[in-house]
């Protein structure tokens, strides 16, 4: 969690890229978001994952395509269940995330962007 005045995300999330690169040896990509955009996507958590054995929220680092879109919309997931919104993944793992076939890695072959995932505790958290 940072702050900063620049204003170019793009920018933003290449500098924190090499900077963990460079300094620890990290290549992994990284992701921007504000605190309004943090907010937003803990209040979009459905309603109906309240209860849910483990919930996270899969922020997207791309936008997919309508088609990808699509596809993962209709996706049969059972247990599991999703609901797609614009930027984030919402996933309610009923039985636990261990044993589930509905992996990150899974997710990002069929939306055709990386993600990360959050659980709503952790996107708390990073909003106190």
């Amino acid at each position: 969690v940072f702050s900063s005045t620049k204003r170019s995300r793009p920018r933003m999330t290449k500098e924190i890229e090499d900077g963990l690169r460079e300094r620890h040896e990290l290549d992994v990509r990284a992701t921007v978001r504000t605190q309004d955009e943090l907010s937003a996507a803990l209040d979009g958590l459905p309603r109906e994952f309240v209860g849910a054995r483990y919930v996270v929220l899969s922020f997207l680092f791309d936008r997919p395509t309508e088609a990808r879109l699509k596809e993962v919309r209709t996706w049969d997931t059972s247990p599991e269940r999703l609901v797609v919104r614009d930027d984030v993944v919402y996933i309610a793992y009923d039985e636990g995330v261990h044993n589930s076939k509905l992996t990150t890695a899974a997710l990002e072959k069929k939306l055709g962007v990386a993600t990360t995932a959050r659980t709503p505790e952790t996107v708390r958290k990073l909003l106190a």
